[in-house]
């Protein structure tokens, strides 16, 4: 697993850093996103793309910053980073995904599972 965080958290943001054949990707000028969905099809969870904050573009370094609703519901999911400047796309990782689990929250006190 690429990434694990408990249902409705926000921390920690999921840090990662863009490659391609050189090494890491001079993402100047470019904007990146992250997109992600449930690995299971026919689940009715909608895909989801979130514009993702650039660290370091020279080196690559991007951070995706969760806010309220997206780490909801559990479960496992897949998904890739897009950098763009509109004309020019480029999709991480070129095989495969990132892969992500969002684990369920221990139930409150008197809550049952």
């Amino acid at each position: 697993m690429d990434f694990v965080i408990k249902a409705n958290d926000l921390l920690p943001s999921m840090s990662v850093t863009l490659f391609n054949t050189r090494g890491p990707m001079d993402l100047t000028g470019l904007l990146v996103y992250y997109r992600y969905g449930p690995v299971e099809k026919g689940s009715g969870i909608a895909s989801r793309e979130i514009l993702c904050t650039v660290v370091d573009a020279v080196r690559g370094k991007v951070q995706v910053d969760w806010v309220a609703g997206n780490t909801f519901p559990p479960g496992l999911y897949r998904g890739e980073f897009t950098a763009t400047n509109g004309a020019v796309k480029y999709t991480y990782p070129g095989v495969g995904y990132v892969s992500m689990q969002i684990n369920p929250r221990v139930p409150a006190p008197g809550d049952t599972y």
